[in-house]
């Protein structure tokens, strides 16, 4: 995605930045669950426990800023510093796009996630229980 700034400026390609198109964008989740419960009865004493596992997963790569790159142009690259000084940044003498013509982006983003970084989590969870009945009566 380009951003060409200033007087006559405009935006053109995909990304969240230009046309609020946030893509591609991957997200996968998953849960998984086991449960289960026993019961054992010998004399005067019920026996209950039980299980419950759960496996959770989810996957999220944004694409706020573009994979590609987004590069913006601004009227500072092909202006005098020390004319614009002067008004304040209010009468800039550069142009945005003679610096997009010239290939002099002001400024560069593009998403990255890192080497050896994986965007997902993985979450195992382990619940047991156990439980003693003991009745002074058998019935």
């Amino acid at each position: 995605a380009f951003t060409i700034d200033g007087s006559g400026g405009f935006a053109f390609g995909y990304s969240l930045g230009v046309n609020q198109c946030n893509c591609p964008l991957r997200q996968i989740e998953n849960h998984f669950q086991f449960v289960n419960n026993w019961t054992k009865q010998s004399g005067n004493h019920m026996f209950k426990w039980g299980i419950d596992l759960r496996r959770g997963q989810q996957l999220r790569i944004p694409s706020d800023d573009h994979r590609s790159g987004e590069s913006e142009f601004t009227e500072g690259v092909t202006g005098r510093a020390d004319l614009d000084v002067l008004t304040n940044g209010t009468a800039p003498t550069g142009l945005a796009l003679a610096s997009f013509l010239l290939g002099q982006p002001s400024s560069f983003d593009r998403f990255f996630t890192g080497i050896g970084y994986t965007p997902g989590l993985r979450q195992t969870r382990l619940f047991f229980f156990g439980q003693d009945t003991c009745a002074s009566l058998p019935n």
